[in-house]
């Protein structure tokens, strides 16, 4: 006997999941309308997603944390952590505009070119190859 697939926890999860894309794709609305490209739109998700995930787990580095008087490790407030994601694309965002508008690149050529920050996504939440151990803050084998 097969569960119903129309409930109310299906749809939530279905809007849940699909938030993420449907605010890029917002942003990207605007792009396109106003004739331009962005291709490094998948890759700056990725990104934040990972400097977000990092922070939660990870915190911050020590050398980061002493001048502040914060503590380090998990446990970082998610307020903290969303608005480092946001800077993290806030400083793509102001890597490409100028580059854009005022030099005169070409939008298709210096997106394609932050198409690095998905690289650098994928090396900051993949670890090394051979490397084994268990992760500082949670103890999982990686």
């Amino acid at each position: 006997h097969a569960r119903p697939f129309a409930t109310f926890g299906n749809a939530e999860l279905v809007m849940r999941l699909t938030t993420v894309v449907g605010m890029a794709s917002l942003g990207m609305t605007m792009v396109i309308v106003a004739g331009g490209i962005d291709l490094s739109v998948g890759s700056v998700m990725a990104l934040t997603t990972v400097v977000i995930a990092h922070l939660m787990v990870e915190g911050l580095p020590l050398w980061i944390c002493r001048p502040l008087g914060m503590s380090t490790g998990p446990g970082l407030p998610v307020w903290f952590c969303a608005a480092c994601g946001v800077v993290s694309g806030t400083a793509c965002g102001l890597l490409i505009g100028p580059l854009i508008t005022r030099v005169k690149l070409s939008p298709f050529i210096v997106s394609l070119g932050l198409w690095g920050a998905g690289g650098c996504a994928r090396a900051g939440c993949v670890p090394p190859r051979g490397a084994r151990g268990r992760s500082r803050s949670s103890g999982h084998p990686t």
